[in-house]
């Protein structure tokens, strides 16, 4: 059995008995997860060994004591911080724009991490910044992915605030919205937040394939004008992904077109270089 094999089994047992609180029996699991009895018992009693599982007195295992102290251990923004920090480093050299990662709790994006641009006239934000998820390139690009139930849940609770002239300010147009960054993969803040800036946001997506986070550039709407978002989103989408990865997720972005060559057209290369990136992304 090569050891990938096992570890997939590992975690579908895991998968299946976190969906199970109340434990399940050996023939249970046996049938969750698909496994053969005899791999099955083999697997489950070395977990159980190792305090990974608990086996109670009905004959049902849990999940056992060090899987519980590694969780309460586990901070999920600061080790997503740290899987994501080589990638938007990567993100602000490649764009020379600054960088923003997210998370969203209900309608609020929150800023976990912020790396600024080189450029002397940048945007610049802050760790702990706080945003309504409807005028945000990141906020829009995590709601959009959102289960239907917990997306509907998060629009009723939005205040349709304009922040500017450009905000969106109604659920029937941001749905619309929604439904185009579905399909294409990105968001757009397009001077929604502060006049005179753009975003592009991207979604972050765990080993259960659930958005969890969003990381987006921000510029100001001088050097990334509108033309040259879908060239710019798809360095933004790679790092998205990248980071996606990391975490876990395996597959392809939902909204990603079958044998689409990512492209490295930034505002910020050369002309000279963004000629030939441009001519390598269409080839």
């Amino acid at each position: 059995m090569r050891p990938v094999g096992v570890v997939a089994k590992v975690v579908k047992i895991f998968d299946l008995l976190h969906e199970h609180p109340g434990g399940l029996t050996l023939t249970e699991i046996s049938e969750g997860t698909a496994l053969n009895t005899t791999t099955c018992y083999r697997i489950v009693s070395h977990l159980a060994a190792e305090g990974y599982l608990n086996r109670d007195e009905k004959r049902n295992y849990r999940l056992g004591s060090r899987i519980l102290q590694i969780a309460a251990t586990y901070d999920d923004q600061s080790t997503l911080r740290k899987i994501a920090g080589p990638h938007l480093r990567r993100l602000v050299q490649r764009t020379g724009e600054s960088v923003n990662l997210i998370v969203v709790r209900g309608s609020i994006v929150h800023y976990v991490e912020v790396l600024e641009s080189p450029h002397e006239f940048r945007i610049v934000g802050h760790v702990g910044l706080r945003r309504p998820i409807h005028a945000t390139a990141v906020g829009k690009a995590v709601l959009a992915f959102l289960p239907e139930k917990e997306r509907n849940k998060t629009l009723k609770s939005i205040r349709f605030q304009r922040l500017t002239s450009r905000t969106i300010d109604n659920p029937r147009t941001l749905l619309s919205h929604l439904q185009l960054i579905r399909d294409q993969g990105f968001a757009v803040d397009d001077e929604e937040t502060l006049l005179g800036v753009r975003c592009i946001g991207a979604p972050i997506f765990n080993w259960r394939r659930e958005v969890v986070a969003a990381v987006s550039i921000a510029a100001p709407a001088a050097r990334l004008s509108m033309p040259m978002t879908a060239r710019v989103a798809e360095v933004v989408k790679e790092t998205a992904l990248a980071i996606s990865v990391h975490i876990g997720f395996a597959g392809r972005l939902p909204a990603e077109a079958e044998g689409a060559a990512p492209s490295e057209s930034v505002s910020s290369v050369p002309a000279a270089r963004m000629k030939r990136l441009s001519r390598r992304a269409a080839s």
